[in-house]
């Protein structure tokens, strides 16, 4: 999954920053949010059903957008999940999201110490949700729009064009046939 490993690139391992008001963290897990989990020892095996449980679960059943659905994923792992769903509530568009998000980052305390890392981590999204826009109207492109008795035609006799057909009940009753016969190119 793209934004878990996007998730892992920019958290890395085990810190423990004496400015970073989340404390020892390890994969991004921090021990302020999770003081049960000996930190130091996590695995990113255990990192990732964490984040698959707790922070992507909870926002791709209200997102469908891929690239807003990172972008929130994301912010639900770096501010929290509710703060992630608040503004999902309130900014419906990956542009909308990601303005709201660099504004309040710019307005932390901590940005003199952070804000050069997190502006990568932003801008790092809008690099992978660029891709995924450019992927999306490619497979547009790739897509056979035509009836699926037409893409069938075609595959079945080889040839693009018209082609005439019948659907005839089978004699003994059990099912359907399509008979085709190409007229064209």
């Amino acid at each position: 999954m793209a934004a878990v490993k996007h998730v892992l690139k920019m958290e890395g391992g085990y810190v423990n920053h004496p400015n970073d008001p989340g404390g020892e963290a390890n994969f991004g897990i921090s021990k302020r949010s999770y003081p049960l989990i000996n930190i130091k020892e996590l695995t990113e095996a255990e990192a990732i059903a964490i984040y698959h449980e707790d922070f992507w679960l909870p926002i791709a059943a209200r997102v469908t957008d891929v690239r807003l659905r990172m972008l929130a994923f994301d912010s639900a792992v770096n501010h929290g999940l509710g703060r992630a769903i608040e503004w999902l509530q309130a900014y419906d568009t990956f542009e909308s999201y990601l303005t709201k998000r660099i504004r309040f980052y710019t307005d932390l305390g901590t940005f003199d110490t952070f804000g050069r890392g997190w502006m990568r981590r932003v801008a790092h999204i809008v690099e992978a949700a660029s891709r995924m826009t450019n992927e999306l109207q490619h497979a547009d492109l790739v897509i056979d729009h035509r009836p699926s008795w037409q893409r069938m035609a075609t595959a079945v006799t080889g040839k693009y064009g018209p082609v005439k057909f019948r659907v005839r009940a089978l004699t003994d009753g059990t099912g359907m046939k399509l008979d085709l016969a190409n007229e064209g190119r």
